[in-house]
């Protein structure tokens, strides 16, 4: 059972994929909208027989009134939805400029990736290579490589679910082992300096249904690597060599929730979880589970992260902030070390850092001492410590430097007095450990349950801006040209779905899941770092959900799609009042256009529903706008449109599976985010089914938003649940 040291090709050329003309469909990796419906065979359309008569209205769709060239067609033709195709003179436009049959001519390279993987991660999460100039840490299911000093990326794309877990070679500190979710999980032991993978094990045979869970090298014999996987109901335990693809072991452990795994230099391996702390002997063949013993010291607890003293004692963070000492198996002592989790232990040269739930992170030394590296700080009482005779392995606290946010996980570099932390907002921190400044170096979006779907680029040349709109209630405002944040804000209890940058990119909208619009100077947010915002009364309006929201071409008005099924308009010259409400679809609006002129808008809904409307003064339903071949369209995000209907290959199941689509009219290029975690490159426009598409990988979830920068040198995509923002640049095949 295994596999031998890997000899796969580069991460860029397996994280692009043809997609298969006649592949099988998929499962979408969140929960469908829409009915799947059999395949019918597409209705070619004879322009030599008359016209029928338009079809009545329904209740419940909203058919064009007015006469087709031809009889109406399935659009895609295994999408339960009916559409006229547009008339002749703009049927002819498109077929003259398709590029059926002809592969994306544009290749993409992944640049940066704003965010990390800390939902779902267990045990540490961010290391620092053999030279101390990088920091590793993974990021959806793509491991990084962030270059502190000269703030790049290396990034290597060889998983292709959530990874849950990353350990650093104990002797090498340039190797990692990282390990993924998925009924398919597997772990990679890789090179971050060279970035490529050195081995992949195949674990999905012991951990299927729930995948890896935590791994740890044998600092002793580090061709051995510990593996935990499984479910809460059955965790089990392997150990491989990892070098020769071997598994030399594999035992259960629990039923509990695993949170941490560490292999102790005495040789035991410990794993920590809800409740229960086990010690496990490793023979070289087999392995023996043991339980710690907590006595009357100890409660049954989370227990979540831990480091050796210097004898091999096993130091463990828990849930009610204490650590707790092992010895031989067995609860020695206990010290307060945080007022809530102590999520993260990282050893020192004579002691350890530690960071908790309590936004604080603490230096520790061990051993009686006198005098102290850094500043004294003791915030604790002394009913907070077990009485103990100092020795080579008590410790006693240095320094406390309060940060304020939830820490997540820690690494040190010692030769420069520097820390690095992880905080749980997804944000990445330099503490200095003398001084207590800090300086933060990356942003990212947070929560649990929280989900990315807001995300705009500037269209202003001079303006290299993008931002992103979180559940978290944050605006992201980053320059990609620098890859660091310009300002942000932060709206408190709001989940945001929509963001938009007006067309100078001097102001921003962004809505909620209430139907909330909130309104910004892009310079104050910028100028100040931390912007104020205006909230625009809607609550005579809509208090449903707002994904989509885009500003017309000429500044002057703002349309905003909402879950009511409604398209409301606003006068950004009238204080951003309302203006106009278009109501002819018949479900949740999935994505508007605005015309070059900003005379017309199209939009689509969740029933398939592609509707043409006036622009200003009468905002009124067009039912001849498609027809109009003179029509220039600003951008073509609408996902059932005539120019992108070669996207939806059969291998989709419905309708929901694209999330989003944009072009780069410069160089004729179509980028589509779908449910399956691919980010697809085609040629546009394309009409008929499965056209050549590259795929690329990295993201772990359903991708929501897609966008090219206003020159077409960059295309940004967004993942729902992993919370990252992925930086292409778009480069010719």
């Amino acid at each position: 059972m295994g596999c031998a040291a890997s000899t796969h090709a580069t991460p860029e050329s397996e994280s692009i994929q043809s997609r298969p003309k006649d592949a099988p469909p998929a499962a979408a990796m969140k929960q469908s909208t829409a009915e799947s419906v059999p395949n019918p065979e597409p209705q070619p359309v004879d322009e030599s027989k008359p016209a029928p008569a338009p079809q009545e209205e329904s209740q419940n769709s909203n058919p064009p009134t007015r006469m087709p060239d031809g009889p109406p067609v399935k659009y895609p033709p295994f999408i339960n939805a009916t559409l006229y195709p547009p008339c002749k003179e703009m049927m002819d436009k498109y077929r003259s400029e398709q590029s059926a049959g002809n592969s994306p001519h544009k290749k993409l390279e992944l640049e940066f990736i704003y965010g990390a993987g800390v939902k779902g991660v267990q045990g540490n999460l961010l290391y620092m290579n053999s030279d101390a100039t990088c920091l590793i840490y993974p990021a959806a299911a793509t491991n990084v490589v962030f270059n502190i000093r000269e703030h790049t990326q290396k990034t290597l794309r060889v998983h292709n679910d959530d990874i849950t877990c990353i350990a650093q070679h104990p002797k090498n500190k340039d190797i990692f082992a990282s390990g993924q979710t998925g009924k398919d999980d597997y772990v990679v032991v890789w090179d971050s300096k060279e970035m490529k993978e050195l081995a992949r094990l195949n674990t999905a045979k012991a951990f299927n249904p729930g995948g890896v869970l935590d791994l740890t090298f044998n600092p002793s014999n580090p061709s051995q690597l510990a593996v935990v996987g499984g479910t809460d109901h059955e965790c089990k335990i392997q150990v491989w060599d990892w070098e020769n693809g071997k598994e030399l072991a594999l035992a259960t452990v629990t039923q509990k929730e695993t949170h941490a795994l560490a292999w102790s230099p005495e040789g035991e391996i410990v794993w920590m979880g809800d409740g229960q702390i086990k010690f496990i002997e490793f023979d070289g063949t087999s392995l023996d589970v043991h339980t710690g013993i907590l006595g009357d010291k100890g409660k049954r607890q989370r227990f979540l992260s831990i480091d050796f003293s210097p004898s091999g004692d096993a130091l463990i963070g828990t849930e009610s902030g204490m650590i707790y000492r092992f010895k031989k198996r067995r609860l020695v002592t206990k010290k307060r070390a945080h007022k809530g989790t102590v999520r993260s232990i990282c050893s020192t040269s004579d002691g350890f850092i530690s960071a908790g739930k309590d936004g604080t992170v603490k230096a520790w030394r061990y051993g009686a001492f006198e005098g102290d590296a850094y500043q004294v700080q003791d915030d604790f009482d002394e009913e907070d410590f077990d009485d103990e005779e100092a020795d080579a392995d008590s410790i006693s606290i240095i320094k406390n430097y309060v940060l304020g946010d939830y820490t997540r996980s820690v690494t040190v570099n010692l030769a420069e007095s520097h820390a690095y932390v992880f905080e749980a907002d997804g944000d990445v921190l330099e503490l200095d450990l003398f001084s207590g400044n800090t300086r933060h170096l990356l942003y990212g979006h947070n929560g649990a349950r929280s989900e990315l779907w807001g995300l705009d680029v500037s269209q202003n040349p001079e303006k290299p801006y993008f931002c992103t709109a979180g559940d978290d209630g944050r605006v992201l405002i980053f320059s990609y040209e620098t890859k660091k944040l310009l300002g942000q804000l932060a709206l408190r209890k709001t989940e945001l779905r929509g963001v938009a940058l007006s067309p100078d990119a001097k102001e921003l909208a962004a809505t909620s899941t209430d139907g909330d619009l909130y309104i910004a100077s892009v310079d104050d947010v910028i100028s100040s770092y931390v912007g104020k915002v205006q909230k625009i009364d809607t609550d005579d309006k809509t208090d449903l959900e707002v994904k989509v929201v885009k500003y017309s071409p000429d500044g002057k008005y703002l349309a905003v799609g909402s879950h009511d099924t409604a398209i409301h308009i606003y006068s950004v010259g009238e204080g951003y009042k309302e203006i106009a409400t278009l109501k002819d679809h018949s479900a949740v609006i999935l994505g508007l256009d605005w015309s070059k002129d900003s005379k017309f808008l199209r939009s689509v809904c969740a029933a398939k529903e592609l509707l043409f409307w006036n622009g200003a003064p009468s905002f009124e339903r067009d039912t001849m706008a498609a027809d109009n071949a003179g029509i220039e369209w600003a951008t073509e995000t609408c996902i059932f449109t005539w120019g992108v209907r070669g996207m939806w290959d059969p291998s989709y199941n419905d309708a929901s599976d694209i999330n989003a689509c944009d072009v780069d009219f410069n160089s004729d290029t179509l980028a589509f985010a779908d449910d399956l975690g691919k980010l697809n490159i085609a040629r546009y426009p394309t009409m008929t089914d499965s056209v050549p598409v590259d795929q690329y990988t990295g993201h772990c979830s359903h991708l929501t938003r897609c966008r090219f920068s206003a020159d077409g040198k960059y295309l940004f995509s967004t993942g729902g649940a992993d919370l990252c923002t992925f930086q292409w640049k778009v480069e010719d095949k």
